[in-house]
């Protein structure tokens, strides 16, 4: 635990995040609440789940360091969008993309984007604004996100 004391006093960033996660793999329930008082002080979104802890999450084999995590990368749109989160109405008639802000001091973001053919989304260029969703929490990381059953409202929590 000494070692993983060591870590923490580093300032966040994604190298000593993946060190976290190695040395917290197999700590008892104890350090692993140890290891999650000192990382509040973290911005969420230098915490996101390791490709490894995603396959045991899935497999249903879950840990306790799993929650040290507090987002898992979906997939990647353009140089720094990082998709943490989707979701569509019952339609599918758009596609919303959250994301969280990155170590780059980029903002995350939150994008909806149309699936219908006959609806041009704009994602770059002066117009490409009009697709995004006004959120509060600019500096946080998507986490979840669900459209209302008639597909007119929606809503995103952010950590």
């Amino acid at each position: 635990m000494t070692d993983c004391y060591a870590v923490l006093e580093a300032e966040p960033g994604k190298s000593v995040w993946l060190e976290i996660c190695r040395l917290a793999e197999g700590m008892p329930d104890a350090g692993v609440a140890e290891v999650a008082d000192r990382l509040r002080a973290w911005p969420a979104r230098s915490r996101p789940m390791p490709d490894r802890w995603w396959a045991q999450w899935q497999a249903g084999d879950h840990r306790p360091w799993h929650a040290l995590a507090t987002h898992r990368r979906l997939c990647q749109l353009g140089k720094y969008f990082y998709v943490s989160v989707a979701a569509c109405p019952h339609d599918l008639g758009l596609l919303l993309a959250g994301s969280g802000a990155t170590s780059n001091s980029d903002q995350g973001e939150v994008l909806l984007l149309s699936l219908t053919p006959e609806i041009e989304t704009v994602t770059s260029g002066r117009d490409a604004a009009s697709n995004l969703v006004p959120s509060l929490a600019q500096q946080a990381t998507a986490v979840e996100a669900l459209f209302s059953p008639d597909g007119s409202q929606v809503i995103v929590s952010f950590s």
